[in-house]
């Protein structure tokens, strides 16, 4: 239970910021393309994108990325000339059961 724990304590410091946030749900989204105009690179967001899409420089979204991949809410794999990102859907259902039974113990 205790490495459970550790686990989400991760996630929801990784959570803990704006632009991890709108990393993750960029992340998310699908449909996203390619900048350089190629069809979509789903399922995943190109980490090209997700540089030009946020404003932030490369350096402070490998920080970013490497906090959401510790974290295992995120992967990545190569493709070609791109990175993409990927959405680790178990930690996401992991963290909603974890959320979940909280909720329960307060009979909210």
């Amino acid at each position: 239970m205790k490495n459970n724990k550790n686990k989400i304590t991760k996630v929801f410091k990784a959570l803990s910021d704006a632009n991890r946030l709108s990393i993750l749900e960029e992340t998310c989204a699908i449909g996203n393309k390619c900048s350089a105009g190629e069809e979509s690179c789903v399922p995943g967001s190109c980490v090209k994108n997700i540089t030009e899409d946020s404003g932030l420089s490369k350096s402070t979204i490998s920080h970013h990325l490497k906090t959401l991949i510790d974290a295992d809410l995120i992967s990545t794999k190569k493709e070609g000339k791109y990175v993409l990102c990927e959405v680790n859907e178990d930690m996401l259902d992991e963290l909603i059961k974890y959320i979940n039974s909280i909720k329960k113990r307060t009979n909210l």
